[in-house]
């Protein structure tokens, strides 16, 4: 939280924090994602603090600060910090923030709050963070449009990544990705975003195609979550050899591991005697390990 919190005072410095009412018409995908996931978020800490479930209240906005506002929208951020309405919603999104993880570490949100860029414009008659209002969620702010579009974003980068670290890459070695799916809509969204597909998983160049007629380099790597493959190419940043053998290496390890779980499970008594969650998750891990081998032993088989 002090980290995120200190880098966007950092990147804001003197500079002019509009109202977000004064800019919503000037707001990117990016704005009205993290604005829509912030209301969601804020329905979800209320619902579970009214519950007194305070370990659900916790993982909710632990979510969406680490996992949605910081991972991703700070990112975002970082080449459009000029734009008066990136600026609106990020301490928009920030001050939500502290107030809404204020009852779980008050000291530090107090902190924070009160050095926010803009709070007296915000809260004129409001002096501490622990007395602002609570916040409540902003039907208008919720965008069904704008969350699926970055769903593909998203999904695109993460497979992106993946392969990235697959095949031993550094996490900005400049990378080619072809971004191959036959939905006309997906088709048209990355489209639409490839430049921020690009800004998130650190590419260098982004191309799209349609699934008839693609064929994928030799050396590429290759993950499908079964409407989009994204096809990064390897030529000329990978040793074949050694990539040959540590994929043979990780496909042992999944393999290994697989076993491991299989002999458990094997076990009568423990599948009776285990938590229904225990189980659950110990078959999706099984299901995942062979994804992952699935996926290897493709990486390997293109290897030649």
């Amino acid at each position: 939280i002090w980290n995120a919190t200190r880098f966007v005072l950092m990147r804001v410095g003197d500079a002019p924090v509009p109202a977000l009412a004064e800019v919503r018409d000037q707001l990117s995908l990016g704005d009205r994602w993290i604005l829509s996931r912030l209301q969601r978020a804020t329905r979800a800490v209320s619902d579970a603090i009214d519950a007194y479930r305070f370990d659900e209240a916790a993982n909710a906005i632990y979510q969406f600060f680490w996992s949605e506002l910081c991972d991703v929208y700070v990112e975002i951020t970082k080449g459009a910090i000029d734009k008066p309405a990136t600026r609106a919603t990020l301490l928009h999104a920030l001050d939500t923030s502290m107030r809404l993880l204020h009852p779980l570490c008050p000291f530090q949100t107090e902190e924070i709050w009160q050095k926010l860029p803009g709070r007296d414009a915000r809260w004129p008659s409001t002096k501490f963070c622990a007395v602002a209002p609570w916040p409540t969620p902003d039907l208008a702010l919720v965008d069904e449009n704008a969350e699926r579009e970055m769903a593909v974003v998203l999904d695109a980068v993460t497979m992106a990544r993946n392969v990235r670290q697959e095949s031993g890459l550094g996490p900005r070695a400049p990378v080619k990705v072809d971004l191959v799916t036959q939905d006309q809509d997906v088709f048209a969204i990355l489209g639409r975003q490839s430049a921020l597909i690009a800004l998130l998983a650190a590419l260098s160049e982004v191309n799209r195609a349609t699934s008839a007629g693609y064929q994928a380099p030799r050396l590429s790597g290759t993950q499908s979550n079964g409407v989009l493959d994204v096809v990064v190419h390897l030529e000329g940043l990978i040793d074949v050899d050694k990539e040959k053998a540590r994929l043979q290496r990780e496909i042992e390890r999944a393999q290994k591991d697989k076993a491991g779980l299989e002999k458990r499970f094997a076990n009568e008594d423990f599948v009776k005697k285990a938590p229904p969650e225990v189980v659950a998750e110990g078959r999706a891990t099984m299901a995942a390990l062979d994804e992952k081998t699935a996926r290897l032993g493709a990486a390997l088989g293109r290897l030649g």
